[in-house]
């Protein structure tokens, strides 16, 4: 489970900065009108914004990548156990020797 959370953390990284540093980038500009309007100083705004954002917002995004990635292998093992599990369990119920 530590393994799919470490792996999803190193292969999310930069594919999570270039997808929210494109959508903010297009969010921003258009509720600012559309790019053709926007002077060569308001297009370096909204780039310096997007990039401070993409970046303070990364970590907090590739925790929740991991943290999602952990619990699914978890809930993938204990489905991939339970009928061995079970059956273990009955045997043991039945004849007392585990």
């Amino acid at each position: 489970a530590n393994l799919a959370g470490s792996i999803a953390l190193v292969t999310c990284r930069e594919p999570l900065r270039s997808s929210v540093s494109t959508h903010l980038r297009q969010l921003l500009i258009s509720n600012a009108g559309s790019s053709e309007k926007l002077t060569e100083q308001e297009q370096n705004v909204i780039e310096q914004c997007v990039q401070i954002c993409a970046t303070d917002n990364l970590e907090l995004g590739c925790m929740l990548i991991e943290k999602a990635a952990t619990e699914k292998a978890v809930r993938d093992v204990d489905e991939a156990l339970a009928q061995s599990l079970n059956a273990r369990r009955k045997h043991r119920e039945q004849t007392g020797q585990p």
